[in-house]
């Protein structure tokens, strides 16, 4: 399932996608895990659909309107606000899902070794 990057623009119209891909997927209940500037949308998707949702998590959080540093480089920028570098992330995860999720970890977290390696057991056998 693809969805054209020009559908969901507001926080309400991408809940209402996620909705509709539960829906489709046959899901009833979910979790919800929002990191970083993505959580508003996860916050929006509880509040208008809260019979879907048996968990929010979220993680290094925004809660509020969020822009990209100025400081963030050109390499970030086009990362994280182009179709490519979102298709990058995408495929890396799929290849490599290890090395995702704990650089994820990694970076996102302050985590001992022993930590890591429980979140990360716990991530992956989620991811499978």
């Amino acid at each position: 399932m693809c969805t054209p990057i020009e559908s969901g623009k507001s926080p309400e119209e991408q809940a209402d996608l996620f909705a509709a891909t539960l829906d489709t997927l046959k899901i009833d209940k979910t979790a919800v895990f929002c990191a970083s500037s993505g959580a508003p949308f996860g916050y929006v998707f509880a509040k208008r659909h809260p019979d879907r949702v048996w968990a929010l998590v979220a993680c290094d959080a925004v809660s509020g309107h969020y822009d990209i540093p100025e400081t963030a480089g050109p390499i970030t920028q086009a990362i994280f606000l182009s179709d490519i570098g979102q298709g990058l992330l995408k495929s890396l995860n799929k290849i490599k899902p290890n090395a995702f999720i704990k650089k994820f970890f990694e970076t996102e977290g302050y985590f001992t070794k022993t930590q890591l390696q429980k979140h990360m057991g716990a991530a992956l056998l989620q991811h499978a």
